[in-house]
């Protein structure tokens, strides 16, 4: 499971002591061309950022391949998700645990994220014995969050400007101006949430592991997500890559080829849903006043 603890094992003490009297044996040889004995460097994995559009089912295809192929060099540590919150994890399940019981440990909500399109990566992940931490912020969390101005300090005002603007659009345009800083401030605290995430499961990765997160595109460009926290955090901008799909305008350091599928009118479905809730009030009262 993922406990990791910092020991030495005996054979890798027993080797090093060999080490040190073969060094001292042959001082000419010199000890530099000695292999290196010990565990890597904690701390030093690569960090690999995807983004996706949630209504491309070719993106969430290609998100578990790269987890295949991680796994299958060796080198995936951890796969952090946006679609889990960051108080669940897959660390007490076992590689053959079914289904159900992964999406009931994870938490998974299956109207905001089909598991025919999520639920391939994430069981790659567990049949490998990999970890699935989650790293959204969990919704009893939100409302905190939404009265805390200090956030609004964490990044410069053109940063914020940018996701203001993001959530704007993301919500076609029906909210209204006092209500965008606290929807700000969620969105940055989720970014925020992910790139700790990551860093706890990088900590625990060695030299040449990878940490990988599958999230929205918006929240891994490098302009206005995950990454501008993970600087914050101290890790360094070169061992991160961030990759996203098909045409698009966010900054990212690879984009991936990708099928597209016509989107559908997310806008159109959320003012309908609007109305409903504004009607259902006056509907209500037409009945009581009917009976």
């Amino acid at each position: 499971m993922y406990h990791a603890k910092f020991s030495i094992p005996a054979r890798l003490l027993r080797s090093a002591i060999g080490a040190f009297g073969l060094c001292a044996a042959s001082m000419l040889a010199g000890c530099e061309n000695l292999p290196s004995l010990l565990p890597p460097p904690a701390g030093s994995a690569e960090v690999l950022l995807m983004g996706e559009q949630h209504d491309q089912p070719d993106h969430q295809r290609q998100i578990a391949a790269e987890v295949q192929r991680l796994i299958a060099q060796g080198r995936l540590a951890a796969l952090v998700l946006e679609m889990v919150d960051s108080d669940r994890d897959s660390t007490a399940l076992y590689r053959a645990s079914p289904e159900e019981q992964v999406r009931e440990t994870l938490g998974w909500d299956d109207r905001g994220w089909p598991w025919a399109a999520y639920g391939p990566a994430v069981m790659i992940a567990v049949r490998a014995g990999i970890p699935v931490l989650g790293g959204n912020l969990p919704r009893k969390q939100m409302a905190a969050v939404m009265a805390d101005s200090r956030i609004d300090t964490q990044l410069t005002e053109p940063v914020r400007a940018l996701i203001s603007q993001a959530v704007h659009d993301g919500h076609c345009g029906m909210l209204k101006a006092d209500q965008l800083p606290a929807m700000v401030r969620v969105q940055m605290t989720r970014d925020q949430r992910m790139a700790e995430t990551l860093l706890r499961a990088r900590l625990k990765a060695g030299a040449g592991q990878v940490v990988m997160l599958h999230a929205g595109e918006q929240h891994v460009a490098r302009d206005r997500g995950v990454p501008l926290h993970l600087d914050r955090l101290g890790v360094p901008t070169g061992q991160m890559r961030v990759v996203a799909f098909g045409d698009g305008e966010l900054p990212v350091d690879e984009r991936r080829p990708a099928e597209r599928v016509d989107s559908i009118d997310h806008c159109a479905e959320f003012r309908a849903q609007m109305e409903r809730r504004k009607a259902a009030p006056a509907a209500a009262q037409a009945a009581s006043q009917a009976g």
